[in-house]
This record gives C-alpha cells, sequence and structure tokens, in this order.
C-alpha cells in the first residue's frame, strides 16, 4: 500500500524537533510493511533570500523515510489565499513523487491546513484523504471566520476524519456531520523505557513542551517555589522545550533565590530528552489545555508517575495507579504529596499501561486498517 503523509508542522532548521510524532507514525507504517512518504512544505516569510525564487524542492531519505519537501519563501497562513499557495506547491511535490511511484492509494493529513492541500490532491487525483486533527484551538475555540468555513469543507470531503481524544471530538464534531474515529497518538515504547540505572539522588520534577501561554509555566515555577524549604532542599524541577516565552522563563528563573532549584534546559533532541525523562522521578504538566499528551505518556512509558491539570487530553489516561490529576491553584500541594508518596506508583505497572493502550505497533495497526478499508475494492 503506497500512502502519502501530509504534515502541517514538520522539522525545519529553526524547528528542528517538529513534527517529530509524524515521522515516528510513517516509520512504524513501513515497518508494517507498508510504502509511506512524506510531503512537506515550508514557506516561511524569513527566507527573504529566497523571496524571488521558487521554492526549492529536495528529495532525501532520512531514517529510512523518503521524504519530499518544498523550501522558500511565503507569507503566514493568514488568510485562504495564502492556504492555497502554499496548497499548490503541494501539488508540485506530488508530481514530482509520481516521476518514481505510482499513484499513492491514500493521502494522510496531519491537521486541516495539511488537509486543504490534501483536498486538492485529492480532487485532481481522484484520491482518499484522510485527516488526523491535533489543532488545539478547537479546544479554546479560537478559530477565524474564514478557518472554519474552510475547515467545514476539509473535514466534510474527507474519506476518514481521525481525532487524538474523546474529548477533542466532541468539539470537532461542530464543525462537520462526517463520521469521527479516535485514534490516540502513538508513543515509541521500545525508545522511552527505562535505564538500568537509579535516578539521581535529588528528588527530580520534569516537564517537556513549548513554552507558551497554555503550559503556564511560569505558575508552575511558583508551584514549586512554594513548597515548604525542607522538601525544597531534596527536589529540583526541570524544564524543556522552547517557544514564544523563553525569555520571560528564564529572566522568571534567574530572580530566585537560590533554595529553589528550577533549570530551564531549553530545547533537547530526543535522546537527550530520554536521558532527562530516565533521570527523574515525576513528570510534571501544568497544561490549561492538551488535545492529547503525548509528553505525558513519552514519561510513563519510562516508568513515571505524572502530576496533570485537569486539562481535558490528559484525562483519558491518568488513573490512580500512574498519577494524580490537580489544578494549577493545588499543583504546590500535589507536588508535595508526590515527594512523600511517589513509591507507592509502580514503575513496571505504569509503563506496561503504555505499552498496552498506546504503543506506536498497536495503533499502526488501527491506522493501516483505516486505509484498507478505503481501498478495498467494492463488492461485485
Amino acid at each position: 500500500m503506497n500512502i502519502v503523509v501530509i504534515p502541517t508542522w514538520y522539522h525545519t532548521t529553526k524547528n528542528p524537533n517538529g513534527g517529530v510524532f509524524v515521522r515516528e507514525e510513517v516509520k512504524a507504517l513501513n515497518k508494517e510493511g507498508a510504502n509511506a512518504s512524506i510531503l512537506f512544505v515550508d514557506l516561511d516569510f524569513r527566507n527573504i533570500s529566497s523571496a524571488l525564487k521558487a521554492p526549492k524542492i529536495s528529495e532525501t531519505v532520512v531514517h529510512d523515510i523518503a521524504e519530499l519537501r518544498a523550501d522558500g519563501f511565503g507569507f503566514p497562513k493568514v488568510n485562504l489565499k495564502m492556504v492555497d499557495r502554499w496548497s499548490q506547491v503541494h501539488l508540485q511535490l506530488l508530481e514530482k513523487y509520481l516521476s518514481k511511484n505510482p499513484l499513492p492509494d491514500v493521502i494522510h493529513a496531519h491537521s486541516f491546513f495539511a488537509g486543504y492541500a490534501a483536498m486538492q490532491l485529492s480532487k485532481k487525483y481522484q484520491l482518499p484523504y484522510v485527516i488526523t486533527e491535533h489543532f488545539s484551538a478547537f479546544l479554546t475555540g479560537k478559530i477565524e471566520t474564514w478557518k472554519k468555513e474552510m475547515i467545514r469543507e476539509i473535514f466534510d470531503n474527507a474519506s476518514k476524519l481521525i481525532v487524538v481524544s474523546e474529548y477533542l471530538k466532541t468539539k470537532v464534531q461542530e464543525y462537520t456531520s462526517n463520521e469521527i474515529v479516535v485514534i490516540p497518538n502513538s508513543i515509541d515504547t521500545s525508545f522511552f523505557k527505562p535505564s538500568v540505572s537509579n535516578n539521581t539522588s535529588t528528588f527530580q520534577f520534569i516537564t517537556v513542551g513549548g513554552v507558551r501561554k497554555e503550559k503556564q509555566y511560569e505558575q508552575l515555577v511558583a508551584a514549586f517555589c512554594k513548597l515548604p524549604n525542607d522538601i525544597k532542599s531534596k527536589c529540583s524541577l526541570k524544564i524543556i522545550g522552547n517557544g514564544p516565552l523563553e525569555n520571560e522563563l528564564i529572566q522568571q528563573i534567574e530572580k530566585l533565590s537560590k533554595e529553589n532549584d528550577v533549570q530551564y534546559l531549553g530545547e533537547l533532541n530526543r535522546v537527550e530528552v530520554l536521558k532527562n525523562l530516565q533521570a527523574s522521578h515525576v513528570f510534571v504538566c501544568a497544561s490549561s489545555y492538551e488535545t492529547f499528551g503525548v509528553a505525558l505518556l513519552e514519561a510513563m512509558s519510562v516508568g513515571l508517575p505524572v502530576i496533570s491539570t485537569r486539562c481535558k487530553g490528559p484525562e483519558a489516561f491518568i488513573n490512580t495507579e500512574n498519577g494524580v490529576l490537580t489544578s494549577i491553584e493545588e499543583m504546590s500541594k500535589t507536588m508535595e504529596w508526590m515527594l512523600k508518596n511517589w513509591e507507592q506508583f509502580d514503575k513496571e505497572k505504569i509503563r506496561g499501561f503504555v505499552i498496552k493502550e498506546y504503543d506506536i505497533s498497536i495503533l499502526t495497526k488501527r491506522r493501516l486498517k483505516v486505509y484498507q478499508e478505503l481501498v478495498k475494492p467494492p463488492l461485485s
């Protein structure tokens, strides 16, 4: 089965860790016998040197995955005209793909912008397209009117519409009469696994994610600083990620008194993230909303219990055997409780839950089943 995957977000020189989950899913599809390739268009208004040039099309094989990408100058997708211009470049990429490959059986787009490009390709080549929606704005409702009209058309015309959580399904359903299937994001449990060595002697809280408003890192740091001094002397807080509020976070941490061991590590690659998870004791999520919560499940795959605010996505998988749900207002008390009680959590049981419910091999088979239903020959 030939599959073309179109991500809205993917790795670039400015965002080297972007779309890692897409690459992992494609790798897993190919491991199951599919022939999946990635088509990605990165038109960035900061690429001034390319303003008068056509997008540069390149073809590479990265980690045994065929990638066709177009990089160049382009304006942000602030209206339908800009989205259409961006999607037209995907037509060029598919033509390049077809010069060496047969017509794909299915196009799989990640989020609605990529879905628009998939819809255009579908119209031209009469191909089924699948969308997996992850976009957090469906949870906040902050979607512009022009996007709402576009989203309805994209979703209604999709051959299959997938979302990553039950709560996100309730929000996406407002935009379409199409059937919606819930298939969570998957975790590579063969990579995210415990270390044979012990955790560090200092009790370590850790969080991983973009430094953005909804992650509420400022409030998380404040909650950590509220811990009693005799508790704080035994623990630390590590924050991994980058984003628009990075400078503000750094300034907040620099102003802390020396008894508050808060470390901002910036953006790290997957191997470095794994090493830090393995050296930690508890993962903390302080978000105001999450469409799913991949970072929490990656930590749980390592065997860590988790603390999370009630931010919708994680509520689907956090229970009394693997963590605690709390509020940002009660975060400090919950962190204190966890430090005193974390040994009651069974690391092997936590990891086993992730392997059973969210391992990438299991969920890849579910995605393949969706594709197969779309391309099976009609009954005679």
